[in-house]
Parts: C-alpha cells; structure tokens; sequence
C-alpha cells in the first residue's frame, strides 16, 4: 500500500511540475512578443539563447487542451502563433 501512495504522490509532483513548466513557457513566450529587446532578454536566460527550446512545452500544452476540448479556436490561434515566433531565432 505505502508503494501505492508514492506512486500517486509522486505522479501528483510531475504533474505539478509540468503545470508550471507549461505556464512558465507560455508567459515567457506571450512576453517574447511585446519587443526585440525583450525577446533576446528572456532568450538570453534560456538554453542556447533561444525561445525554441519553449516550442516542444508549449506543443505539450495545446495538445493537452485540445484532447480535452478545452482551447477556444480564438486562443489555439493566438498560442499557435506565439508558438511559431518561438521558432524564429
């Protein structure tokens, strides 16, 4: 049984963390998009200097929404557009 409870504590800590991973790369991403010099700042604290390594969370994170029906096509746009300025070095 007390295996049974660290597994589920456990599962419960991930999925945590990839909560906030999701919501940590979708703010940095949104704020990405208010200027250049912001972009390269918030790039510049990334690994390689660049917003890509952003793109495969934020990939994670629509297609979690979508398999719950639970993204407006208004902010699938919006979060797909953010997605492929994340692309551009």
């Amino acid at each position: 049984m007390k295996n049974d409870e660290a597994a589920v504590l456990q599962g419960e800590k991930e999925a945590e963390k990839m909560i906030v991973e999701a919501y940590a790369a979708l703010l940095l991403a949104f704020l990405s998009t208010e200027s250049k010099s912001i972009r390269d700042s918030i790039a510049d604290c990334l690994p390689n200097h660049s917003l890509a390594v952003l793109v495969p969370v934020l990939e994670r994170f629509v297609a979690f929404h979508l398999t719950l029906n639970m993204i407006p096509p208004e902010t699938h746009k919006a979060v797909s557009e953010v997605i492929e300025s994340c692309r551009i070095p």
